[in-house]
């Protein structure tokens, strides 16, 4: 699998986050763990995101993804999660755009207040 997650006997993630920028990847994956007690899976390809998806689509309550890679998402990897009933919240989208398709948005630079607003939307 090439997803950056860390299997060591850890429960399946309960978020996606998908961005090409390890940094912020890194960081909103400690939120998302200090904070809200959510193991996270990290991608940086689409297809990492997508391997990720197939194994665990019934355990993934969230994904974030980066605008510009579901831009790019030929796979239908964002409307598979949203059919799973998960809460896509798209990073650094311009939040009306991200409101008019159905997705909740988290501009940069965030918070965790930030970031429990975009689960809690």
């Amino acid at each position: 699998m090439s997803a950056i997650w860390r299997v060591y006997m850890q429960p399946a993630p309960r978020a996606l986050i998908l961005s090409t920028n390890a940094v912020e990847a890194q960081d909103l994956a400690e939120m998302l763990d200090t904070f809200f007690g959510m193991t996270s899976a990290v991608c940086r390809s689409l297809d990492a995101a997508h391997d990720i998806a197939r194994t665990h689509l019934a355990t993934l309550e969230v994904a974030f993804v980066a605008a510009s890679l579901r831009a790019a998402d030929q796979g239908n990897l964002v409307a598979k999660l949203k059919a799973a009933q998960s809460k896509v919240v798209l990073i650094d989208a311009d939040p009306g755009l991200a409101d008019r398709l159905g997705f909740n948005a988290l501009l940069r630079p965030f918070l965790a207040e930030d970031v429990r607003a975009a689960l809690e939307d």
